[in-house]
């Protein structure tokens, strides 16, 4: 007996120390893993380490369809053909397949950019077995190339191009910049792009051959080119949208709230970036029926929030206005929609703000990225500052290029409807006379084939 109890406590001693021992030394090598996950050499590219952690924060894995569900009647992700997008990249990577290539494509504000930066964290966080060398290159930078040049040198052996849709080269002539981008990355084992889908005039203008003559032997009937697979991000369910708001909100009343603010209003669970900002709405005393509206909430709560910090609300706003015209209009010179600090800097002092005295918070539409350039949180809130200042006859705003997400805010603001979607470049309102027209509903003056006066450039 006394044998029996002298065992057991020698059991629970060593099991004590153990987990002692474990304790100890697990928080280090969890740093260790952390710290692996961020510094090491599979190229996470210009993405801080707060960047990828925000990413990372509240996610839920996404799902894909073979076939574009925009445009599909039901926008809230009821498609049969739904598949773990996570799941399907996995099989993309091993498999030896005439698809080096994959497009991953979506709307505005679906969720690009978080599908990479949580991938890559997902599989960096992988056994090393399973374990591929990833590097992700946003095309929206100025040195995107730079990135893909120091990614192809190293022992990388896929490669994430991040926003074909924001990289300036793609935007002035896309089949030149396509071409170059398949040959610079033709060295890697595979190619990941992602891109708006409304980027392309239609379906027919995707590319489905990545241009790179296949190295293996093809069989009759194939093609000698790599072929381009393609994947259509999907918008929330109504499961999904439960399981973010269990994510997201402890406080069950909150939870009720932003479940009832959703089914009011679809467009915010169709939109994961949106729904990011949920908190923010729920604060919001108006209805809200239009995506302009839902934008015009998270600003105010923005420039509520950074007000606090000795900035006033109305210099806050006027810089945010005057900011996104800036970068929207300086883009090819810049080849970014960033600014450095120092010319941002430079500007909020021609428009009084004193920066020393802002500090960006993580709740910020700003970020900053590694090479400490700024940029909108998102492209579309830059997109949709853009307009509003059109609409308000900011002259700085007539005669310029819009973009497919700028039209749809256009047609929001002034309840018309663009007569072709189809065409990929749409010219602003040229006069202010013409918005005028257009806010009060009175034509009398204009050609009736003058109303918008857009012109459409195929």
């Amino acid at each position: 007996m006394k044998l029996t109890i002298e065992l057991i406590l020698a059991i629970i001693g060593a099991v004590g120390a153990i987990w002692a021992i474990v304790v100890y030394f697990l928080p280090p090598f969890q740093e260790y893993k952390k710290n692996y996950y961020f510094w090491n050499k599979q190229g996470r590219g210009p993405y801080d380490e707060e960047t990828i952690e925000q990413a990372t924060k509240y996610y839920i894995r996404p799902k894909y369809s073979l076939s574009d569900s925009s445009e599909e009647f039901e926008p809230r992700g009821f498609s049969p053909e739904r598949k773990d997008l996570f799941k399907a990249v996995d099989l993309f990577l091993l498999k030896d397949s005439k698809h080096r290539h994959l497009f991953v494509l979506a709307d505005s504000g679906i969720g690009k950019t978080s599908f990479v930066l949580n991938y890559y964290a997902y599989n960096a966080r992988r056994p090393t077995l399973k374990r591929q060398k990833i590097a992700i290159v946003p095309l929206g930078i100025s040195n995107a190339n730079e990135w893909i040049t120091k990614a192809a040198s190293s022992d990388v052996s896929v490669i994430m191009l991040d926003g074909l849709d924001e990289d300036i080269d793609a935007i002035n002539n896309f089949e030149k910049r396509f071409e170059d981008l398949m040959e610079r990355c033709q060295g890697f084992k595979k190619i990941i792009l992602t891109c708006r889908t409304q980027f392309f005039p239609n379906e027919r203008r995707i590319p489905l051959l990545a241009g790179i003559q296949r190295i293996e032997p093809v069989a009759a009937g194939e093609k000698k080119d790599y072929e381009l697979e393609r994947y259509y991000l999907s918008s929330f369910n109504d499961d999904e949208v439960k399981q973010y708001l269990n994510k997201r909100f402890l406080d069950a009343d909150q939870k009720k709230r932003a479940l009832e603010l959703i089914n009011k209003i679809p467009l915010l669970s169709a939109r994961p970036m949106l729904l990011a900002h949920i908190p923010d709405l729920l604060e919001v005393d108006q209805e809200i029926k239009y995506s302009y509206q839902v934008y015009e909430a998270m600003i105010n709560a923005w420039i509520e929030h950074e007000s606090s910090k000795k900035v006033s609300k109305t210099d806050l706003r006027k810089f945010s206005d005057h900011l996104a015209i800036d970068l929207y209009l300086n883009q090819r010179t810049r080849r970014a929609e960033r600014i450095p600090y120092e010319q941002l800097s430079e500007l909020a002092r021609q428009w009084n703000i004193r920066m020393e005295q802002w500090e960006l918070s993580s709740r910020s539409l700003l970020n900053r990225d590694a090479d400490g350039n700024y940029k909108f949180a998102h492209r579309s809130i830059m997109e949709f500052l853009f307009v509003r200042q059109l609409v308000e006859n900011n002259e700085k705003c007539f005669g310029v290029y819009l973009t497919d997400q700028m039209i749809l805010f256009l047609q929001e603001m002034l309840e018309v409807q663009v007569a072709d979607l189809e065409k990929h470049h749409v010219t602003a309102l040229t006069s202010s006379f013409l918005i005028d027209a257009i806010l009060h509903k009175d034509f009398s003056k204009i050609k009736s084939n003058d109303r918008l006066d857009l012109l459409v450039i195929s």
